[in-house]
């Protein structure tokens, strides 16, 4: 086969004459691995995500758990002062204290479980179907 002289350097070799079916069969070779270039990047970008909302996971639970833990400190210290008296206030205000501070642990628990720890809609596997 001649080749422009432009073109000489560019081409290594010029193979045989592609006969019937060959071309269908490069073509499925092709899509092939065009659609596991295509899995494999979306399975390294969901890994990643997996990664990322982890961490993010693990550092926000801990501040919060920690923020809690010194709430409840706080709450058990006035509690026990004015159980012995060492800290006097109207009663209702020492009530509605008490209540209002457990009620405040008791949603910031449940927003914890509810956003820290959502229920999977979909799944990779779903994302993997599709392709």
């Amino acid at each position: 086969m001649n080749l422009p002289e432009e073109l000489k350097g560019l081409v290594v070799s010029v193979g045989d004459t592609l006969k019937e079916g060959q071309l269908d069969s490069i073509i499925k070779l092709w899509e092939s691995s065009d659609r596991s270039f295509k899995l494999q990047t979306i399975v390294t970008t969901w890994e990643k995500q997996q990664t990322s909302e982890r961490k993010m996971r693990f550092h926000f639970g801990w501040a919060v758990m920690i923020t809690l833990i010194i709430q409840i400190t706080i709450l058990n210290v006035c509690f026990f002062l004015l159980g012995f008296g060492l800290f006097t206030t109207d009663e209702w205000v020492a009530k509605t204290f008490l209540i209002s501070s457990f009620t405040e642990v008791t949603v910031i628990a449940g927003i914890i479980i509810r956003y820290l720890f959502p229920t999977v809609t979909g799944s990779i596997t779903d994302l993997i179907e599709k392709l």
